[in-house]
This record gives structure tokens, C-alpha cells and sequence, in this order.
């Protein structure tokens, strides 16, 4: 593990701005785009609604103003709409205000698009889902809560004139379930998160990288969703473990230590579900991280989170080769791809280079990182983002979606 990084970091929600303030960013751009979401938090909100309007408004030379609002905000009050070009709808689920936010839009021509980060809007895959992250299939109440959390985003994106995801796989779903155009904005990262990063890496480089006499693999997870994954690299991680003594795993989040791991529960440190800051902290504490998914159609649609977060702390992942990894990660270069049957290997690899921490690691790290920033810097996706608006507006159907669909 990499000394000099235990101090916990202060933290702040930075997106604690009055409605009026974000009403006021509506001003000025000529094209006016308000995000919606239910509520604010770390995880969808921060990557698909905070990152976007920061990268925006980091760019004026776009001439576009963008700010958001919350299910509570859009329910109390929807002048905010007159004053906008576009709305793009973010995962959220319909009820009678978006059916009053949606109808107030088409009466002043603002074009509405939904925005998506994973597939969670076609009722088909209900099952797989409910299978694919873990959720008991015999309980009445988990098949309740999962159709009508379903159904209502459906319902949500059939009111809607063209739509965004996170990747390629998950957009050709979209558009294969609704026939909407559908166009592809990765995650990436946001101003702080990167500050932070270079700071810790700083911090890092200070002590000549030095380390204690542990070698730490990092299993990071942001939601329960995950909890069935540490699963699949659970035994070569028990293996490494075995012919290691000097091997610890740090779990973040949601993770339980299976038949493999309990026996050495003992050198697996467990941390609470972290403040995205406090989570780069971790993270850079870490030799690798493994990010371990199962290959269905859920994970396949999948983003890359996970590899430039890491690797903008000089922390390489071994991760299944999902579409979004595999076009990511040159396997041994800036990082590791893992089939089902390939985790002890490649569970050993990350150990051997990590515990040498010689030329061949040094340039691994240094590969993830230079990947992480120059694809997902934040202050360069606001052209992006401005590009895929545009051509999402200008294709978008004059007719509106829920009449298009005969609803």
C-alpha cells in the first residue's frame, strides 16, 4: 500500500447552489439546455447531470447555458421550462409532474431528450436484471419494485424526442427498444475529482512513490449492484492470498466476503461507501483494483468508469472485458483484461509487477493515467457535448413522443 494518504479528505457536495442561481445560468447562451434529475447525489446525478453542466459552463465559447433541477424543484415550480431550448431528462421516473414538464415543453417547442446510464427501461429484461446484480427472484416485492421502477422510466423516455447514453451498446438497445435516435456521451471526470487526484498523486511522488509492507488490491463499490461481482474473481483472489502473505484487499461499499474470502478476513480492510474525493483517496492507496463483472447483456452496457478513475491515481484495474473496457484497456499496456478463466493469471500478473514496482509497473500506472486524462478530462467535453445536442436537436422529430408511439 502507498504511505502518506491516510488523512481523511474534507468534503463538500459542490453542487449545493439556490434554485435561483441555477435558474440564472439558463441566461445568455444561445442555446438554453436545463438537466433533470430526481434527486442530487454521487452517483447518476454527479456523472450525468453535475459533469455535464460544469463542462458547459467551463467552455462559454460554446454559447451554451446549462444548469439543473431536482424532482422536488420541478414539481413546486416549471418557469424554469420557458426559458430553455432542450431539456434532457436523466433516469428519472415519470409521474404527474414530468407529464406537466414534458406538456409544458411541447407547448413552447423545447425539444426533450432522456439521458441513460444503464439499461433500465425495457420490462423484457426485468428478469435479467433482478439475476445480474443479485436480486432475489422468489420475493413479490423485489418483482414490484423492479417493474414499476422499470415501467415508470419507460414511461419517462416514451415522452421523449431523441435520447443520450454512456455507451455504444447500451445506445443500439435504446434505439432497437424505441426506435429513438440515440447518441453516446461517456462518463468521465469533473473539476474537483481531478484536483484531488493530482494532489494525491503529488503527494505519492513526494515519498518516491514508498509503500509499506503490504502489496493492496482495491475492490471499489459504489452501489449494491455490485455485490455479486467480487464473486468472480473471489478465487483467484483467495489463491494469490494463499501463495501471499503479504497480500491485502481493500473493499469499499457494498461487498461481502464469500466462502473464498472469509478465511482470510483478517487481511481484507473494509471502508463504508465513500465521498467520491475520499474514494480517489482509497484508491490511490492501491496497487491494482480488480473490477470483476459478469458477461450479460446488464454489465455489457456498462460504462468505463472505473479505469479512468483509478487510473488518474497511477492505480492500474484488472477488469472484464465488457465493450466499454475492451476499447479502453490494451491488456498489459495501461491495464489488464480478465476472462472468466483467466483471474488467477491475471490476479498474479498485477501482483508480480506490483510487488517489484520496477519499470514495467511505472509504466503501466503511467499509461492508465495518461489514458485517464487524455480522454476524460473534464475541461474538454464541453464541444462534446455541444456537438451531440446539436445534432440530436437537429434530427430530432418534429412530432411529439408520445404521439409518435400512439400513446
Amino acid at each position: 500500500m502507498f504511505i502518506g494518504l491516510d488523512t481523511p479528505l474534507p468534503f463538500s457536495a459542490p453542487w449545493a447552489v439556490p434554485f435561483e442561481v441555477r435558474r440564472a445560468w439558463l441566461n445568455g447562451g444561445e442555446l438554453r439546455v436545463a438537466y433533470i434529475y430526481e434527486l442530487e447525489d454521487t452517483s447518476t446525478f454527479r456523472y450525468r447531470v453535475f459533469n455535464m453542466v460544469e463542462a458547459l459552463r467551463a467552455e462559454p465559447e460554446q454559447q451554451i447555458s446549462a444548469t439543473w433541477f431536482t424532482r422536488a424543484e420541478f414539481h413546486t415550480n416549471q418557469s424554469f421550462v420557458d426559458d430553455c431550448d432542450v431539456i434532457v431528462v436523466c433516469r428519472t421516473r415519470y409521474d404527474e409532474g414530468i407529464a406537466r414538464l414534458v406538456e409544458r415543453a411541447r407547448a413552447r417547442k423545447v425539444k426533450v431528450i432522456f439521458d441513460v446510464d444503464d439499461l433500465v427501461f425495457d420490462l423484457s429484461m426485468v428478469q435479467y436484471i433482478m439475476e445480474a446484480i443479485g436480486v432475489s427472484t422468489t420475493s413479490e416485492q423485489n418483482w414490484d419494485y423492479w417493474y414499476s421502477y422499470i415501467g415508470r422510466l419507460r414511461a419517462t423516455l416514451d415522452l421523449c424526442d431523441a435520447a443520450i447514453a454512456t455507451t455504444q451498446p447500451l445506445a443500439d438497445r435504446l434505439s432497437a427498444a424505441t426506435g429513438l435516435r440515440c447518441a453516446v456521451l461517456p462518463n468521465y471526470l469533473n473539476q474537483r475529482q481531478t484536483e484531488v487526484s493530482k494532489m494525491l498523486l503529488d503527494r505519492k511522488q513526494s515519498t518516491g512513490y514508498q509503500r509499506d509492507g503490504w502489496v493492496t488490491c482495491g475492490f471499489l463499490s459504489g452501489s449494491p449492484t455490485h455485490l455479486r461481482d467480487l464473486q468472480i474473481a473471489s478465487p483467484a483472489l483467495a489463491g494469490a492470498m494463499i501463495r501471499h502473505p503479504d497480500l491485502r484487499i481493500q473493499l469499499v461499499g457494498f461487498a461481502e466476503l464469500d466462502e473464498h474470502l472469509r478465511p482470510f478476513a483478517n487481511r481484507v480492510d473494509r471502508a463504508p461507501l465513500q465521498d467520491y474525493l475520499n474514494l480517489q483517496r482509497l484508491t490511490a492507496q492501491c496497487e491494482f483494483c480488480v473490477v470483476p463483472l459478469a458477461m450479460n447483456v446488464f454489465s455489457r452496457c456498462k460504462s468505463e468508469l472505473k479505469f479512468f478513475e483509478t487510473g488518474i491515481v497511477e492505480c492500474p484495474i484488472i477488469a472484464s472485458p465488457i465493450p466499454a473496457y475492451q476499447s479502453t484497456i490494451v491488456d498489459g499496456v495501461n491495464g489488464h483484461l480478465a476472462l472468466a478463466q483467466q483471474w488467477h493469471e491475471k490476479v498474479e500478473e498485477a501482483y508480480n509487477l506490483a510487488v517489484e514496482g520496477g519499470a514495467d509497473y511505472r509504466s503501466i500506472t503511467a499509461a492508465a493515467y495518461r489514458s485517464s486524462t487524455e480522454r476524460y478530462a473534464w475541461d474538454t467535453q464541453g464541444s462534446r457535448i455541444a456537438s451531440t445536442l446539436s445534432t440530436l436537436l437537429d434530427q430530432a422529430p418534429t412530432v411529439p413522443g408520445h404521439a409518435r408511439r400512439g400513446n
